[in-house]
């Protein structure tokens, strides 16, 4: 199950760091790209509990690489401390 140690827990506080409005519902998060000028959440990051791992998709197109730079995040930020 989801625990507050999840790496979807991870994206929220950087998102909280840079400002960036987002919702929780379950184990996904709608939240602003922070790799564009987004007015309206366009980002959406899905916790993948059997695989520990988020993904990113921004609904505008960035590339998920981009993404996570943004957020002063680097990949294995994205998966479940083992």
């Amino acid at each position: 199950g989801m625990t507050d140690s999840s790496c979807l827990t991870t994206i929220e506080a950087a998102l909280h760091r840079l400002n960036l409005r987002f919702r929780r519902v379950g184990d996904q998060v709608d939240a602003q790209c922070p790799a564009h000028e987004d007015a309206n959440p366009s980002l959406s990051v899905t916790y993948d509990g059997g695989a520990g791992k988020v993904l990113v998709n921004c609904h505008v197109g960035c590339r998920p690489d981009d993404v996570v730079a943004a957020l002063g995040l680097s990949w294995p930020d994205l998966f479940d401390p083992k």
